[in-house]
């Protein structure tokens, strides 16, 4: 997890996002840990961030990229439809 919390940091940096980032980053956490997740986990925010890093280069503006990729589906209910959209917002 120390891992994911530094490069969450490091693109809140590259933004130059206000506010404090370890409170955003917890609530992520906390939502890719919810117990009905089976696969946008921890573990999957990982394997992004690492597929990403690899194709970095080829982003106009790579921290927006891995910012949408933290977010991409932070809201998740089982029976919902929109969880990518309510994520965004």
């Amino acid at each position: 997890m120390a891992c994911l919390a530094g490069l969450f940091q490091n693109c809140w940096q590259a933004l130059r996002a206000e506010g404090d980032e370890t409170v955003v980053f917890q609530c992520l956490v906390t939502a890719y840990q919810e117990p009905q997740r089976r696969y946008h986990t921890p573990e999957h925010l990982s394997e992004c961030m690492a597929l990403f890093d690899d194709h970095r280069q080829l982003a106009a503006q790579p921290a927006e990229v891995e910012m949408a990729l933290w977010f991409h589906d932070a809201v998740y209910d089982v029976k919902a439809h929109d969880n990518e959209a309510r994520s965004f917002q």
